[in-house]
């Protein structure tokens, strides 16, 4: 994967586990960066809504993984490594 070169290996190589949803957690956590680092460059354009509406689908993501990680008897400690905002 190391040819592929950042951030595309940090983000697939969870595919040696098998481990797809880290994929997507990843890829989710990518995307937070990315929203991160527009939003701060100007706090008064078209960038904040989209920022918002982005953060907002993460967070019901998150929220959704975690009760799904509830119902499942999953520790919160394994369920922490699939947020969008956890530091993994």
């Amino acid at each position: 994967m190391q040819d592929l070169g950042a951030p595309y290996d940090e983000i697939l190589s969870p595919i040696y586990e098998g481990d797809v949803a880290l994929i997507r957690a990843r890829v989710r956590r990518h995307t937070y960066e990315i929203v991160s680092h527009a939003r701060a460059m100007d706090n008064f354009g078209f960038n904040v809504i989209m920022a918002y509406l982005i953060f907002s689908e993460l967070e019901k993501n998150d929220l959704v993984g975690i009760a799904w990680g509830i119902t499942q008897g999953i520790s919160a400690e394994d369920l922490t490594k699939y947020l969008s905002v956890s530091e993994s």
